[in-house]
């Protein structure tokens, strides 16, 4: 039977992770053993695919193994040589797409192909010095990684290792289920089999799937760090601008000239158009006099001193006059009553209660000019103070 490249990939894809599987697909290829450069080159297309996880390219390179070790004990050199002219471009290839665990592994089958012989010395030094080169590289990214991304890295470590697992079970449930035939005799133990085999892979996916939720919580605190550091640079770089604007000499407040803008002013008023008119009228309106809480605006503070000692002797003299006119008229009235009296005995005639509110009128009508004529001068006299 010729040799098949596509029922090779299959058998490749199919491929367990057991000593018996690894030994029948080996038993296949010894068959074909007149085909080994077709084999050697379909191995050589199907370990450089990418679609291709490194699982399965580690369980391929069990197969070569295999196979090169059992076609020297039988004297079969064809593996041995065409193998050899794909061994090394494979394997310096793939190298770096394997986790630690797996290099390590493949590093342990290229040291007994060397210590056995089983491929040119020479090919297998330069695999193993590219394996060494590739794993100082490895080391030395491992130890420049920062802290805190050492646990995201070792979690990726972990999962690396479960997914392979986790991918063999899962394949090997899938043959399971393919070759499981409900006419079998053995129906029932097969199908318990395949429980146990779809159990087994249900908890390597499991453990999967719990450390990848572990490695999302890693990178969202992360994320939330980060953008918490961000915001701080942030504010701090709206403070540095902030400070370099107040301290800018073009934003500067407080020269000379903005601080006699602020200050109040106290001129004059021309007001000589405006007192023509008010003497022509002999009046002066409510707008024109000055508000006793205006008077002393602007004025030192002994000026003040005068006003008030001014406006105090003010009052006392209009309150001496007011006395004054009080008194002079409660004479002048008794001395009215009294000559009243005397005439209306000399007549007959009674007092009149009218003469009363008359004088009284007189009074209030002296007293009220007075203290207008007082207030009047007290008020021009503040005027011309303040101005």
């Amino acid at each position: 039977m010729s040799f098949s490249s596509e029922q090779f990939v299959a058998k490749l894809n199919r491929l367990e992770d057991s000593q018996e599987s690894i030994a029948s697909a080996s038993k296949w290829l010894l068959s074909q053993h007149r085909d080994a450069p077709k084999i050697a080159e379909s191995w050589k297309q199907y370990m450089l695919r990418k679609d291709v996880n490194t699982r399965r390219k580690l369980l391929a390179i069990y197969v070569v193994n295999h196979v090169v070790q059992q076609a020297a004990a039988q004297n079969i050199g064809h593996f041995q040589e065409d193998f050899n002219t794909v061994i090394e471009e494979v394997l310096i290839t793939t190298f770096a797409e394997f986790s630690s665990d797996l290099k390590k592994k493949i590093a342990r089958v290229v040291g007994i192909w060397k210590s056995r012989g089983i491929f040119s010395r020479e090919t297998l030094n330069r695999i193993l010095a590219n394996f060494e080169k590739n794993q100082k590289i490895n080391n030395s990214v491992n130890v420049n990684v920062p802290p805190k991304l050492k646990p995201v890295a070792d979690i990726m470590k972990r999962i690396e290792k479960i997914q392979i697992n986790a991918h063999a079970m899962k394949t090997r449930f899938d043959n399971a289920i393919s070759e499981l035939d409900p006419s079998s005799l053995v129906y029932d133990e097969n199908y318990k089999t395949v429980q146990k085999v779809g159990g087994l892979a249900k908890n390597n996916i499991a453990s999967s799937v719990q450390e990848r939720k572990k490695l999302i919580n890693a990178l969202q605190s992360l994320i939330e760090e980060q953008n918490k550091l961000v915001t701080e640079g942030e504010t701090m770089q709206s403070e540095i601008d902030f400070t370099i604007s107040s301290k800018d000499p073009a934003n500067a407040t407080g020269t000379g000239k903005d601080d006699e803008d602020v200050l109040p002013t106290y001129e004059a008023t021309d007001d000589t158009n405006g007192d023509s008119e008010s003497d022509s009228d002999n009046s002066i309106d409510d707008d024109d006099k000055v508000k006793p809480e205006s008077i002393g605006q602007g004025l030192s503070s002994d000026t003040l001193d005068v006003l008030a000692k001014m406006k105090a002797l003010a009052e006392s003299n209009n309150n001496n006059n007011l006395k004054r006119s009080n008194d002079e008229l409660d004479n002048d009235e008794e001395n009215d009553l009294k000559r009243q009296k005397e005439d209306n005995d000399e007549t007959g005639m009674t007092y009149d209660q009218s003469n009363e509110d008359e004088v009284e009128g007189e009074t209030e009508h002296v007293s009220t000019e007075n203290s207008d004529t007082v207030t009047s001068s007290i008020q021009d006299l503040l005027s011309k103070l303040a101005n």
